[in-house]
């Protein structure tokens, strides 16, 4: 955190990179890939020690799912009275569909009574933020009516996140847990051929995250602000189900269902990775990480068998550069 009546402002770019099958009955109907570009920028400013006003502008410049090899058509199956891919007829490699946009804003408050930002240094740390994004109703993922998609979710965003972490010589231990909820959203959902369902309700899934990890200090100079640090973290989270718009995630739907909600199911995500922080001064300072992600298998939407199947996982980037008023 900054010092009393000083601020931070941060500029970060996050890449994601997600591969993994679709399966029905146990049997691969086709591969999805989904990608990711975020840029994010936040600013902190301490109206005392200890206590900031937070601020946040969230934006996906490309978002975007395709899929990986040739797969089938979505049939109606009487028996069940609903989809199936068995048996259908060859539909190729699959639509691409793609997006970007203002996710949100978000304000919010940090508190930091303990910490290295205090007159007197603590030998460990620990802040608690609380924010809330303003929503973009207008700009989600399963709007295309217009011919175009955003990569909003919709509805008000509320988070909580706390860290701790303590100095132990030449290495510094941490952990930081973070939950952030999404209401829910009336949008109208159409797909790129003009076809649009007025007022359905959507909520994207919400978030529970924990990341534990330890610096590894390569080099200090406190006296400038100068600090170069290996970070080696883990993680792990759990997503709840979510509300969305049918055939978005799948690479065919039957006709029935394309006015319909359908719901994703919920799932458990873990991974790791590796990040370097280069501090040259007080007053700028950059990171830059990767990790890789796996995910339990889920549902993809709740009136058909076909499910995101076991070895789907997500490989992420993330570059940063921090600026420091002092």
């Amino acid at each position: 955190m900054p010092p009393a009546l000083r601020g931070d402002a941060e500029l970060s770019y996050s890449g994601a990179f997600f591969s993994g099958p679709i399966v029905e009955d146990g049997e691969r109907i086709i591969g999805t890939r989904r990608q990711r570009h975020d840029l994010d920028l936040s600013l902190a400013f301490a109206v005392t020690d200890g206590l900031a006003v937070t601020a946040g502008l969230d934006i996906t410049p490309s978002l975007g799912v395709s899929f990986t090899d040739d797969g089938t058509q979505m049939a109606y199956d009487p028996v069940t009275n609903s989809g199936t891919y068995t048996g259908g007829p060859e539909l190729g490699a699959g639509p691409n569909r793609s997006g970007g946009g203002l996710v949100g804003v978000w304000l919010g408050v940090a508190a930091g009574p303990y910490g290295r930002w205090m007159k007197t240094p603590e030998q460990f740390s620990w802040r608690v933020d609380v924010g809330v994004r303003v929503p973009n109703s207008g700009g989600t993922f399963f709007e295309a009516a217009d011919g175009s998609r955003g990569a909003a979710p919709g509805g008000t965003g509320f988070r909580i996140a706390g860290a701790f972490a303590v100095e132990r010589g030449s290495f510094e231990p941490y952990m930081r847990m973070a939950y952030q909820y999404e209401s829910r959203a009336v949008i109208d959902i159409g797909d790129e051929q003009g076809d649009a369902i007025i007022d359905a309700t959507v909520q994207a899934p919400s978030l529970f995250d924990l990341m534990g990890g330890v610096e590894f200090i390569l080099a200090e100079n406190r006296e400038i602000g100068q600090r170069i640090a290996l970070d080696v973290f883990v993680s792990t989270g759990y997503r709840t189900r979510g509300d969305g718009a049918s055939g978005v995630y799948l690479p065919d739907v039957i006709e029935q269902s394309r006015s319909l909600v359908v719901t994703t199911s919920e799932h458990l995500v873990g991974g790791g990775g590796l990040g370097l922080i280069v501090n040259p001064n007080e007053y700028i300072g950059f990171r830059l990480a990767g990790d890789i992600s796996a995910f339990t298998p889920y549902r993809i939407e709740h009136p058909f068998p076909v499910y995101q199947g076991a070895g789907s996982h997500q490989i992420g980037v993330n570059a940063s550069v921090r600026g420091h008023i002092r």
